[in-house]
């Protein structure tokens, strides 16, 4: 009975995309938080204080979105380079392998044509 395919988790390309995205709503942000600063500093009175306010609480947002980006690329990069290791052993194990059988059969060549 065959097995299932396991579920693939998303290609590093796809990874990468997504960062991509995110970063660029980042940068959306930014630009909007600059657009209120700047009508902040038109306005007077209670408006001013709503929009000052406003500001800052969403740049406090983006500190921590930006914050968070950063720990996930670190964490993607780790899994990258710990699944490109465990790669390079396997294929380092297969290798050895299939070195030991080629010699093996080798022999086995050799001895049958002597005896």
């Amino acid at each position: 009975m065959p097995e299932r395919a396991k579920a693939k988790a998303p290609a590093a390309a796809s990874v990468g995309r997504q960062i991509k995205e995110l970063e660029a709503r980042l940068a959306q942000l930014e630009a909007m938080l600059a657009d209120v600063r700047s009508k902040a500093e038109r306005s007077s009175g209670a408006a001013r204080m709503d929009l000052e306010r406003m500001a800052e609480t969403v740049a406090e947002r983006i500190a921590a979105a930006r914050v968070t980006l950063g720990d996930s690329l670190t964490l993607v990069s780790r899994a990258l380079s710990s699944s490109r290791e465990r790669v390079e052993r396997e294929v380092s194990v297969l290798a050895r392998g299939l070195r030991a059988g080629v010699r093996a059969s080798r022999e086995v060549y050799r001895a049958k044509k002597r005896g």
